[in-house]
């Protein structure tokens, strides 16, 4: 089936060597990787337009589709092949990884609290025609489910690490 949809899409009818077959695959690779950057972009977009206009529209719902399929299956993709398990050879190693996601996990709370408190004073509101408001009640739980995020995200992480040393 790949490579029936490969031939189509590079409109060729002849069989590609193994050399051909990889840069191909890296080729619709960086692909992905620039659509994966620029859907969200797009997204975005569109749901400012969608804010001001007090509306959802259709391309909206379809961006946030691609891209949710995207993503879901590039990760079921990447659990299946194990390309997501970090492997440390000593405890150094061990402690960076941790420290490395640590950080991650600070960032993804932080973006979490952010975009949350956004959309649900801003974006829901001007979409529903409703009054925008500034709630302590909304932010306090945005920052707590930012914080449980981040948490679930770190022992996420940390259970992919793969000790191949000798504790």
């Amino acid at each position: 089936m790949n490579e029936k949809l490969v031939k189509w899409l590079t409109s060729s009818s002849t069989e590609r060597d193994e050399r051909e077959k990889q840069e191909l695959a890296e080729s619709f690779g960086e692909g992905f990787i620039y659509l994966y950057i620029i859907i969200p972009i797009l997204l975005f977009i569109n749901l400012l337009i969608d804010a001001i206009q007090h509306s959802f529209s259709v391309e909206t719902l379809s961006l946030f589709a691609i891209f949710m399929f995207m993503s879901i299956y590039s990760l079921v993709k990447m659990r299946k092949h194990r390309l997501d398990d970090e492997r440390v050879h000593n405890e150094e190693e061990y402690r960076k990884v941790k420290k490395r996601y640590k950080i991650r996990c600070t960032f993804v709370s932080i973006l979490f609290v952010i975009v949350m408190s956004i959309s649900s004073t801003y974006f829901i509101p001007m979409l529903i025609n409703e009054e925008i408001s500034l709630s302590i009640f909304q932010f306090i739980s945005n920052l707590f489910f930012g914080v449980l995020s981040g948490i679930f995200c770190y022992y996420l992480l940390k259970s992919k690490i793969q000790k191949e040393y000798d504790e």
